[in-house]
């Protein structure tokens, strides 16, 4: 399919906005840099953004607008800057490149729609990498009597019944087909002797739940994941700071950032707009999580009109290391605790349960 790519100029005295002319797209179009039309992938970043069969083209006029597929009404409201804004369409645009991201990606992408994924360093390096012990789905592989209902059970009590039971339900229903999806795109799980997925003991769980790839689960997910959403052709925009979501007369319709290795703007238009930003471990001092999960995209939705709720239910790993320096904040994996594993202070006491 040909792609094509609008980038335009407009000028502009004090505040923040981008003209007209520099969102004018056609509407089969996704606007990208120029680069060879063979390219199997699209992959975006500061100075080299590509598209296949793209090119670049510049206009000071909106002549375009009558057949855009992007409100006008829209990205009137995007950041006006002085010098030429890189523009680019999209029918969704992803913000976050971890798990979630990337899995809403590649939903949208099955949808039929185009896709575009924005991540604040490079793909690859979410957080998720993090998560060594493993993935709870009642598969049944080493607890026969184990279902979805046991585990979504374990999940209330967890929870001290004051979980959403909504999506309690639905992540314990789901979540076995999640890991057999996964299994189907590549993950190399653990496996009995059978050959079947090897499933752990973890700490609230009733019966072995966990499937898991050694202690290094959470950087397998994002492996397959990746290459999934690399084989779909998915646009993938790297080292892309999101600072504003763009709202029109019938909600967000966009959002504008910059491209950290430049400095300079970017705009997307989109249909649909999903935030998967990860959480805000960087509000605290002592953290396993990596820079970028600094609370970007609850500023995001807050600032477009969102309705945040439950930010009080921050996730901590109770086991990290504090000292020395070196390796503050290196998680401990939470597998220690499912084996067995407890926690004591410096008086011998235990505590945490």
């Amino acid at each position: 399919m040909s792609r094509r790519a609008t980038r335009c100029a407009t000028s502009s005295v004090g505040g923040w906005t981008a003209s007209p002319a520099a969102r004018s797209t056609g509407p089969d179009t996704v606007p990208g840099a120029s680069c060879p039309a063979s390219t199997p992938t699209t992959w975006s970043g500061p100075g080299r953004a590509c598209s296949r069969s793209s090119s670049w083209t510049s206009t000071s006029t909106c002549s375009r607008w009558a057949s855009s597929r992007i409100p006008r009404s829209c990205c009137d409201r995007a950041p006006q800057v002085s010098e030429p804004i890189e523009t680019h369409a999209v029918d969704v645009l992803v913000i976050g490149a971890g798990g979630a991201g990337l899995r809403a990606a590649i939903a949208a992408h099955d949808a039929g729609v185009t896709v575009g994924l924005v991540c604040k360093s490079l793909l690859g390096k979410a957080h998720t990498v993090m998560a060594e012990g493993g993935v709870a789905a009642a598969l049944g592989h080493v607890a026969p009597d184990d279902s979805w209902q046991v585990h979504f059970r374990d999940t209330m009590v967890g929870g001290k019944l004051i979980n959403n039971p909504r999506m309690a339900e639905l992540h314990a229903k789901e979540a076995p087909d999640r890991v057999r999806e996964l299994e189907y795109w590549g993950a190399v799980f653990d496996r009995t002797e059978d050959g079947r997925i090897l499933q752990r003991p973890f700490g609230g769980h009733s019966h072995p739940r966990l499937a898991h790839v050694g202690d290094r689960t959470g950087l397998e997910m994002i492996r397959t994941l990746q290459d999934r959403a690399v084989a779909v052709g998915i646009d993938v925009f790297m080292e892309c700071t999101i600072t504003r979501l763009i709202k029109g007369a019938h909600g967000v319709c966009g959002a504008f950032g910059y491209w950290r290795t430049t400095g300079r703007p970017v705009l997307f238009s989109a249909r649909a707009v999903v935030l998967a930003t990860g959480g805000i471990g960087r509000a605290f001092s002592v953290t396993s999580n990596s820079w970028e999960y600094s609370g970007d995209g609850h500023a995001l939705a807050y600032d477009a009109g969102a309705e945040l709720i439950d930010m009080e239910f921050v996730q901590f790993h109770p086991t990290g290391m504090v000292w020395p320096p070196g390796v503050r904040g290196l998680l401990v994996t939470e597998a220690v605790r499912g084996e067995g594993g407890i926690l004591r202070n410096r008086d011998g006491r235990r505590f945490m349960w």
